[in-house]
């Protein structure tokens, strides 16, 4: 093999992608294979752009919400789903530079065998909390619309730590493949998943706990809540926060879909050059929604107009308040109409 097929496949062995998606089972095969392509072209430029893009918009963005969530407000039921949500996203943003490094570079950074599980597990790790706190975000609004008497009575800090903390230990076993599996490739240092047998569970499960699960219990929760404010009357008003609850549940599918799309194919044979080329392109896509986040959940939330008179601080400190838990009230629909001012 040549020098630029040797660099190449290298950096086709180790790219990003290949976390959760490439299978490694056979130590003798044959490492010439055909459909190269130069590193910084086609695919890996568009990669490069959406993780650069991922990186500029969400470090600051998430970075800002911890800030204002972390020190400058009041700890609620609110503040601590956006301050978990932010520090994933954030964690996960701040790996990215590493990311483009390994493309950029053709995976000539020398890798060691802790290096090879530990830093897919800590990727892995902050982009399958986030995705699961998400979740919990779209249940928490759904019974603070639907539930509001019962939700303003059993909705607490503590009770939202404790969910948050069986979340991120959820996401730290489904990174538990990745630990176990993650090694360096015979004679190179590229770092591979050796799943052997067991790839189409893998993908399967991955599937359906960290994208199928999730957006179908977005999708329900997000349906009701539209329903229920198209029956409260609240006029034309009430356009925006549905084009709002649309842009959040399109947001997952989009970044997401294509992401478990080329895993389960790969895994079920479709394992082709053109594939495996473009795989990887689809981690940066499914990264976007780290950037996206803030600015659908935090943003977004009120009229943008009127907001971006106010400065960043109070503008946080609004959107992440509970002006529905600081005020009493006195019957279920006043509680409801509260409730949908909230959330959404």
């Amino acid at each position: 093999m040549d020098e630029l097929g040797e660099l190449v496949y290298d950096f086709y062995e180790y790219n990003y992608s290949w976390l959760w998606n490439y299978t490694f089972e056979n130590d003798t095969e044959e490492y010439e294979r055909p459909g190269y392509f130069h590193p910084l072209e086609s695919a890996a430029i568009l990669a490069i752009s959406m993780y650069a893009l991922t990186f500029v918009v969400g470090a600051p963005g998430n970075a800002a919400v911890i800030w204002v969530a972390g020190f400058k407000m009041k700890r609620t039921v609110n503040t601590v789903w956006f301050l978990n949500l932010a520090a994933a996203d954030l964690a996960y943003c701040l790996s990215l530079p590493f990311q483009i490094a390994h493309v950029v570079l053709g995976n000539r950074w020398p890798d060691t065998a802790a290096l090879c599980r530990l830093l897919p597990c800590a990727i892995l790790l902050n982009m399958a909390a986030s995705v699961f706190l998400l979740t919990a975000v779209s249940i928490d609004r759904c019974l603070a619309v639907t539930l509001p008497v019962w939700s303003q009575r059993w909705r607490t800090p503590g009770r939202a730590w404790a969910c948050c903390a069986g979340l991120w230990a959820l996401a730290g076993l489904m990174c538990l493949p990745a630990l176990l599996h993650r090694r360096l490739a015979p004679g190179t240092s590229a770092c591979v998943a050796d799943y052997a047998g067991v790839v189409r569970l893998v993908e399967v499960s991955r599937a359906t706990v960290a994208f199928g699960l999730p957006f179908l219990v977005m999708a329900a929760c997000y349906l009701l809540i539209g329903l229920r404010v198209r029956r409260a009357g609240f006029g034309k008003s009430r356009r925006r926060p549905l084009r709002l609850i649309l842009a959040v549940v399109l947001a997952f599918f989009v970044c997401w879909l294509p992401y478990h799309l080329f895993g389960l194919l790969q895994a079920f044979g479709h394992d082709g050059a053109a594939l495996r080329a473009w795989d990887y392109v689809t981690v940066g896509l499914a990264s976007l929604n780290s950037a996206l986040n803030p600015l659908l959940y935090v943003f977004a939330g009120r009229d943008f107009r009127q907001r971006a008179r106010r400065s960043l601080g109070a503008t946080l400190r609004r959107a992440l308040s509970e002006e529905a838990s600081s005020q009493t009230v006195r019957s279920s629909r006043l509680k409801s109409r509260s409730s949908l001012d909230y959330t959404l």
